[in-house]
């Protein structure tokens, strides 16, 4: 497979060039081109001061500076979501769980690791969820991640409890690994109310 990807103003972005001036319920944020934390800091600082829900998904950039350098960013995030590989990029350990609890001693809320073709992991409030995926004929993976966490915060803002919401996200996911690239696929409805999806919970001690 091969991506073709144009950053644009992606690649100089600066708080210069943000207007925070807006009103929202969430605020989600994706990656950033700088290594420089400031960017990021005053944009989850902006949130939390206008009582906005933040979802951090970090790229490479945030990825690479690690959690050290990264948590005392990570108290104004309230759901953090990455993949199993990212997650030992970022944390360190070979365990998913042990990278989840970590992840979950630095954020308000939620933390999500997902694992492709193998699931997902979300940990709330000492709440272990696993999960397993939906089967689909899989095409392409891109955009997987994305769409899961997408509509799992949209099923949080509906008041769906969080094994609805990893529903919702594998639902969505599910789709969009059928079709090639990022977006085709996604949907906007939750699944069926037949479409059941395994889902183990048990406590953690963090």
């Amino acid at each position: 497979m091969i991506l073709l990807i144009h950053r644009g103003i992606e690649s100089t972005l600066s708080l210069e060039d943000l207007q925070l001036d807006f009103k929202s319920k969430w605020l989600y944020v994706g990656p950033l081109p700088t290594k420089d934390t400031d960017l990021l800091f005053n944009i989850l600082k902006f949130a939390k001061a206008n009582d906005m829900k933040t979802v951090l998904n970090p790229g490479s950039v945030e990825l690479n500076l690690k959690l050290k350098k990264m948590a005392p960013l990570l108290k104004y995030v309230d759901i953090i979501s990455m993949n199993d590989d990212e997650a030992k990029t970022f944390v360190g350990y070979s365990n998913d769980v042990n990278n989840l609890s970590k992840l979950s001693e630095y954020v308000n809320d939620i933390a999500i690791i997902t694992k492709g073709d193998k699931g997902s992991l979300v940990l709330s409030k000492e709440n272990l969820y696993i999960a397993n995926t939906f089967k689909a004929k899989q095409i392409n993976f891109v955009g997987a991640g994305d769409a899961f966490l997408s509509a799992f915060v949209n099923s949080i803002d509906d008041g769906k409890d969080i094994e609805q919401a990893i529903t919702a996200g594998s639902f969505n996911a599910s789709n969009v690994i059928q079709k090639y690239g990022a977006k085709e696929g996604i949907t906007g409805k939750y699944p069926p109310e037949n479409m059941k999806l395994r889902i183990a919970k048990s406590k953690i001690t963090i």
